[in-house]
């Protein structure tokens, strides 16, 4: 137990061309360290340095016998999981190779669920075309399925349009012959109901709408069970009235109305100020030109007009210390008392 986490350090310190070192030693072995416990991290450890001459060796020792086997095999998963993260295209093609021709034993496979899984997520699209094309004509069965439903949701959130599309259209086209409405199967199942979820989630915005409403016009739905209420829970949280399907109105949010009131009330208080102050300076420049003249149209003389600007003018920091806010405290006062405060300040 201990002893996997010293080789484990070891391989990841030294450097890649002294791996062989530990590959030597483990080259007889690799099936066994595959399938254990502890053996199987070391392993993936050794996948990250091996070249590409070494790791051919550990394939060549899984493909193509093992591959399937390893699959399913609680610790072998994780190392099949691990090579299509490090390995070449090529190598890749020739795992494929194997899984493709056991997708839907995979699939349900407690284990196996966990490869597939990863190969739709991290190979995505066109890539996993064998496994969609393995899967199709059995969406309803694999989504009812514990382990096959993880893989049906991850195809809905990996695949390609066309790819979800044609999933989706398994499960609300017609039923035909089939007594059963496969989508109100789905929302009823206790595994099933996860994957409509999922459908909805990923679904085209004609595709969710189709689904929507025919879960809400359903009459076998009328009456909420343990699974088929997480459905209708969803699609509440969507915005919909379950009872007659359509879509409820937004509210209104009046914090945001609010928040909105106080900043225009801001931006007047604002504006208010500023024209006080214009005014003011407006009517101290008028004072001082009308101090420039004596009634026979003469100049002042210096001293004079010295005292009279000293006396007259008014001054600069007072008007800067003016509090605005407390004179626009109730910026709807009347104008006439407006003008009168204006009047009282002049000199």
């Amino acid at each position: 137990m201990y002893g996997c986490r010293v080789v484990q350090k070891m391989i990841s310190i030294i450097p890649k061309e002294e791996i062989s070192v530990i590959t030597s030693e483990l080259s007889q072995n690799y099936a066994k360290c595959i399938e254990d416990q502890n053996g199987n991290h070391v392993i993936q450890k050794l996948i990250e340095k091996l070249d590409d001459e070494e790791r051919k060796k550990l394939i060549d020792v899984i493909y193509p016998d093992k591959v399937y086997d390893f699959c399913v095999q609680q610790y072998g998963c994780r190392v099949i999981q691990t090579l299509f993260d490090f390995c070449s295209e090529e190598e890749c093609q020739k795992l494929l190779k194997e899984i493709n021709k056991h997708v839907i034993n995979l699939c349900q496979d407690q284990y196996g669920n966990y490869v597939i899984q990863n190969l739709l997520q991290k190979r995505q699209g066109e890539k996993c075309k064998d496994i969609y094309d393995a899967l199709r004509g059995r969406i309803l069965d694999m989504s009812m399925h514990k382990f096959a439903s993880n893989v049906i949701e991850r195809c809905l959130h990996f695949g390609t349009v066309q790819q979800k599309e044609d999933i989706i259209n398994e499960i609300i086209a017609p039923s035909g012959e089939n007594k059963h409405d496969p989508l109100v199967s789905l929302v009823k199942d206790k595994f099933g109901n996860y994957v409509v979820q999922k459908m909805i989630e990923y679904a085209d915005p004609e595709q969710k709408e189709k689904i929507i409403q025919k879960i809400i016009s359903s009459e076998a739905l009328k009456k909420k069970d343990n699974y088929s209420k997480h459905v209708i829970s969803y699609i509440e949280k969507l915005g919909y009235n379950v009872s007659n399907g359509q879509k409820k109105p937004m509210p209104i949010n009046n914090n945001n109305i609010n928040i909105n009131l106080n900043e225009k009330n801001n931006k007047n208080n604002n504006s208010i100020g500023n024209n006080l102050m214009n005014d003011l300076n407006v009517n101290n420049m008028n004072n001082f030109q009308n101090l420039n003249y004596n009634n026979s149209g003469g100049n002042l003389f210096n001293n004079d007009f010295n005292n009279l600007n000293m006396n007259n003018q008014f001054n600069m920091d007072e008007i800067n210390n003016i509090n605005l806010n407390a004179l626009m405290e109730n910026y709807n006062m009347d104008m006439n008392d407006f003008q009168n405060n204006q009047e009282n300040n002049e000199l």
